[in-house]
Protein backbone atom coordinates (compact mmCIF):
# COMPACT_ATOMS: atom_id res chain seq x y z
CA UNK A 1 0.00 0.00 0.00
CA UNK A 2 1.11 3.54 -0.78
CA UNK A 3 1.15 5.40 2.54
CA UNK A 4 0.43 9.12 2.29
CA UNK A 5 1.47 11.63 4.94
CA UNK A 6 0.23 15.23 4.92
CA UNK A 7 1.94 17.82 7.10
CA UNK A 8 1.18 21.54 7.09
CA UNK A 9 1.13 24.26 9.73
CA UNK A 10 -2.28 25.51 8.54
CA UNK A 11 -5.15 23.39 9.88
CA UNK A 12 -7.53 24.85 7.30
CA UNK A 13 -5.26 24.12 4.35
CA UNK A 14 -4.31 20.65 5.55
CA UNK A 15 -8.01 19.75 5.73
CA UNK A 16 -8.56 20.89 2.13
CA UNK A 17 -5.49 18.99 0.94
CA UNK A 18 -6.64 15.82 2.69
CA UNK A 19 -10.11 16.03 1.14
CA UNK A 20 -8.70 16.40 -2.37
CA UNK A 21 -6.26 13.54 -1.82
CA UNK A 22 -9.00 11.22 -0.51
CA UNK A 23 -11.12 12.05 -3.56
CA UNK A 24 -8.25 11.17 -5.90
CA UNK A 25 -7.62 7.87 -4.11
CA UNK A 26 -11.31 6.97 -4.35
CA UNK A 27 -11.85 8.05 -7.96
CA UNK A 28 -8.69 6.34 -9.23
CA UNK A 29 -9.18 3.25 -7.05
CA UNK A 30 -5.60 3.48 -5.78
CA UNK A 31 -4.28 1.00 -3.24
CA UNK A 32 -3.32 3.93 -1.03
CA UNK A 33 -4.22 5.43 2.32
CA UNK A 34 -3.62 8.67 4.17
CA UNK A 35 -1.93 7.37 7.32
CA UNK A 36 -1.19 10.72 8.96
CA UNK A 37 -2.53 14.27 8.86
CA UNK A 38 -0.59 16.55 11.18
CA UNK A 39 0.73 20.03 11.92
CA UNK A 40 3.76 18.57 13.70
CA UNK A 41 6.72 17.50 11.51
CA UNK A 42 8.12 15.34 14.32
CA UNK A 43 5.04 13.10 13.95
CA UNK A 44 6.05 12.49 10.33
CA UNK A 45 9.39 11.11 11.47
CA UNK A 46 7.69 8.91 14.06
CA UNK A 47 5.38 7.18 11.58
CA UNK A 48 8.11 6.66 8.96
CA UNK A 49 10.49 5.33 11.63
CA UNK A 50 7.83 2.80 12.66
CA UNK A 51 7.75 1.34 9.10
CA UNK A 52 11.03 2.35 7.44
CA UNK A 53 10.74 -0.12 4.56
CA UNK A 54 7.25 0.96 3.47
CA UNK A 55 6.58 3.17 0.44
CA UNK A 56 5.70 6.67 1.68
CA UNK A 57 4.50 9.78 -0.13
CA UNK A 58 4.96 12.88 2.04
CA UNK A 59 3.19 16.14 1.22
CA UNK A 60 4.67 18.78 3.47
CA UNK A 61 4.96 22.49 4.03
CA UNK A 62 8.43 24.02 3.84
CA UNK A 63 8.10 26.28 6.89
CA UNK A 64 6.85 25.39 10.37
CA UNK A 65 6.70 28.35 12.73
CA UNK A 66 7.27 27.31 16.31
CA UNK A 67 8.75 23.94 15.39
CA UNK A 68 12.33 22.83 15.89
CA UNK A 69 12.24 21.27 12.42
CA UNK A 70 12.20 23.24 9.18
CA UNK A 71 11.02 21.69 5.94
CA UNK A 72 14.62 21.13 4.83
CA UNK A 73 15.55 19.53 8.16
CA UNK A 74 12.48 17.31 7.98
CA UNK A 75 13.55 16.14 4.53
CA UNK A 76 17.08 15.36 5.71
CA UNK A 77 15.79 13.34 8.67
CA UNK A 78 13.37 11.42 6.44
CA UNK A 79 16.24 10.52 4.10
CA UNK A 80 18.17 9.00 7.01
CA UNK A 81 15.24 6.64 7.62
CA UNK A 82 13.85 5.99 4.15
CA UNK A 83 15.86 6.90 1.06
CA UNK A 84 13.05 6.00 -1.37
CA UNK A 85 10.34 8.14 0.22
CA UNK A 86 8.76 10.70 -2.12
CA UNK A 87 8.87 14.14 -0.52
CA UNK A 88 6.85 16.93 -2.14
CA UNK A 89 6.85 20.45 -0.76
CA UNK A 90 3.73 22.60 -1.02
CA UNK A 91 4.45 26.08 0.24
CA UNK A 92 3.75 29.78 -0.11
CA UNK A 93 7.41 30.55 0.69
CA UNK A 94 9.11 30.52 -2.70
CA UNK A 95 12.28 31.97 -1.20
CA UNK A 96 12.88 28.76 0.77
CA UNK A 97 12.98 26.46 -2.28
CA UNK A 98 16.67 27.01 -3.02
CA UNK A 99 17.58 26.26 0.61
CA UNK A 100 15.76 22.93 0.35
CA UNK A 101 17.50 22.09 -2.92
CA UNK A 102 20.85 22.87 -1.29
CA UNK A 103 20.00 20.61 1.65
CA UNK A 104 20.32 17.45 -0.50
CA UNK A 105 16.90 16.11 0.52
CA UNK A 106 16.17 15.02 -3.08
CA UNK A 107 12.58 16.33 -3.16
CA UNK A 108 10.19 14.87 -5.74
CA UNK A 109 8.69 18.29 -6.43
CA UNK A 110 7.67 21.77 -5.34
CA UNK A 111 4.27 23.39 -5.63
CA UNK A 112 3.20 26.90 -4.70
CA UNK A 113 0.05 27.14 -2.59
CA UNK A 114 -2.69 26.63 -3.31
CA UNK A 115 -2.13 23.45 -5.33
CA UNK A 116 -5.17 22.66 -7.47
CA UNK A 117 -6.85 19.29 -7.80
CA UNK A 118 -5.55 18.61 -11.32
CA UNK A 119 -1.94 19.26 -10.30
CA UNK A 120 -2.28 16.98 -7.29
CA UNK A 121 -3.94 14.26 -9.37
CA UNK A 122 -1.09 14.25 -11.90
CA UNK A 123 1.49 14.26 -9.11
CA UNK A 124 -0.20 11.40 -7.25
CA UNK A 125 -0.52 9.35 -10.45
CA UNK A 126 3.20 9.74 -11.13
CA UNK A 127 4.19 8.64 -7.63
CA UNK A 128 1.65 5.80 -7.65
CA UNK A 129 3.23 4.51 -10.85
CA UNK A 130 6.59 4.34 -9.07
CA UNK A 131 4.94 2.52 -6.18
CA UNK A 132 3.42 -0.07 -8.54
CA UNK A 133 6.68 -0.66 -10.38
CA UNK A 134 8.43 -1.32 -7.08
CA UNK A 135 5.66 -3.36 -5.46
CA UNK A 136 4.87 -5.70 -8.37
CA UNK A 137 7.53 -8.28 -7.57
CA UNK A 138 6.98 -10.50 -10.60
CA UNK A 139 7.42 -7.57 -13.02
CA UNK A 140 4.28 -8.76 -14.82
CA UNK A 141 3.36 -5.26 -15.95
CA UNK A 142 5.05 -2.04 -16.95
CA UNK A 143 3.21 1.10 -15.85
CA UNK A 144 3.24 4.35 -17.81
CA UNK A 145 1.92 7.63 -16.49
CA UNK A 146 0.72 10.13 -19.11
CA UNK A 147 -0.84 13.19 -17.52
CA UNK A 148 -3.46 11.98 -15.06
CA UNK A 149 -3.89 8.66 -16.89
CA UNK A 150 -2.04 5.44 -16.16
CA UNK A 151 -1.44 2.65 -18.67
CA UNK A 152 -0.56 -0.95 -17.81
CA UNK A 153 1.33 -2.95 -20.43
CA UNK A 154 2.18 -6.64 -19.90
CA UNK A 155 5.96 -6.85 -19.70
CA UNK A 156 6.07 -10.01 -21.81
CA UNK A 157 4.40 -8.14 -24.68
CA UNK A 158 7.08 -5.44 -24.85
CA UNK A 159 9.59 -5.76 -27.68
CA UNK A 160 11.79 -2.77 -26.94
CA UNK A 161 12.04 0.78 -25.64
CA UNK A 162 13.26 3.54 -27.92
CA UNK A 163 14.54 7.00 -27.04
CA UNK A 164 13.64 9.53 -29.73
CA UNK A 165 13.05 13.29 -29.83
CA UNK A 166 13.14 13.75 -26.02
CA UNK A 167 10.58 10.99 -25.39
CA UNK A 168 10.61 7.26 -24.69
CA UNK A 169 8.53 4.95 -26.88
CA UNK A 170 7.56 1.46 -25.78
CA UNK A 171 6.99 -0.90 -28.71
CA UNK A 172 4.81 -4.02 -28.67
CA UNK A 173 3.47 -6.05 -31.59
CA UNK A 174 0.30 -3.95 -31.62
CA UNK A 175 1.13 -0.52 -30.26
CA UNK A 176 3.67 2.24 -29.78
CA UNK A 177 3.20 4.46 -26.73
CA UNK A 178 5.24 7.59 -26.03
CA UNK A 179 5.94 9.07 -22.61
CA UNK A 180 8.50 11.28 -20.88
CA UNK A 181 11.32 9.49 -19.09
CA UNK A 182 14.89 8.40 -19.79
CA UNK A 183 16.41 5.04 -20.67
CA UNK A 184 18.75 5.41 -17.69
CA UNK A 185 15.76 5.57 -15.35
CA UNK A 186 14.14 2.63 -17.13
CA UNK A 187 17.24 0.50 -16.65
CA UNK A 188 16.76 0.89 -12.89
CA UNK A 189 13.05 -0.01 -13.10
CA UNK A 190 13.20 -2.92 -15.54
CA UNK A 191 14.20 -6.41 -14.50
CA UNK A 192 16.77 -8.77 -15.98
CA UNK A 193 14.43 -9.59 -18.86
CA UNK A 194 15.58 -6.39 -20.57
CA UNK A 195 19.03 -5.34 -21.74
CA UNK A 196 20.52 -2.09 -23.05
CA UNK A 197 22.03 -2.49 -26.53
CA UNK A 198 22.43 1.13 -27.63
CA UNK A 199 22.18 4.64 -26.20
CA UNK A 200 18.71 4.79 -27.79
CA UNK A 201 17.40 1.27 -27.15
CA UNK A 202 16.56 -1.24 -24.42
CA UNK A 203 15.35 -4.59 -25.74
CA UNK A 204 13.44 -7.55 -24.33
CA UNK A 205 15.83 -10.52 -24.23
CA UNK A 206 13.03 -13.02 -24.91
CA UNK A 207 11.87 -11.16 -28.04
CA UNK A 208 15.20 -11.35 -29.90
CA UNK A 209 15.00 -13.30 -33.17
CA UNK A 210 18.66 -12.97 -34.15
CA UNK A 211 21.82 -10.91 -33.60
CA UNK A 212 24.39 -9.96 -36.22
CA UNK A 213 27.59 -8.70 -34.65
CA UNK A 214 29.09 -8.10 -38.09
CA UNK A 215 26.25 -5.72 -38.96
CA UNK A 216 25.82 -4.60 -35.33
CA UNK A 217 22.05 -5.15 -35.34
CA UNK A 218 19.48 -7.11 -33.37
CA UNK A 219 16.38 -8.38 -35.16
CA UNK A 220 13.30 -8.55 -32.97
CA UNK A 221 10.30 -10.89 -33.29
CA UNK A 222 8.37 -8.32 -35.32
CA UNK A 223 11.24 -7.94 -37.80
CA UNK A 224 12.46 -4.60 -36.43
CA UNK A 225 16.21 -4.13 -36.76
CA UNK A 226 17.71 -2.46 -33.67
CA UNK A 227 21.18 -0.95 -33.68
CA UNK A 228 23.88 -2.29 -31.38
CA UNK A 229 26.63 0.06 -30.23
CA UNK A 230 30.19 -0.97 -29.40
CA UNK A 231 29.58 0.09 -25.79
CA UNK A 232 26.95 -2.63 -25.28
CA UNK A 233 28.24 -5.26 -27.73
CA UNK A 234 30.04 -7.25 -25.02
CA UNK A 235 26.86 -7.45 -22.89
CA UNK A 236 24.96 -9.03 -25.77
CA UNK A 237 27.78 -11.47 -26.49
CA UNK A 238 27.67 -12.67 -22.89
CA UNK A 239 24.07 -13.79 -23.47
CA UNK A 240 25.30 -16.45 -25.92
CA UNK A 241 28.31 -17.70 -23.98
Amino acid sequence: MLKIVICDESSEYISQLAQITKKIIHNRDYHAEIVLITNDPSKVLEIISASPSDFFFVLTDAVFNGSELSGAELGREIRKINRDCHIVYITSHQEIIQDILNSMTRPSGFYIKPINEQELEILTADIYRDYLNISVKDDAYFYINIGASMYRIPSNSILYFESFDKKIYVHTLNQRVGFYDSLTNLEDRLGNSFIRCHKSYIINRSKIRSISFSEMTVTMENGANISVSRTYKSLLKEMFE
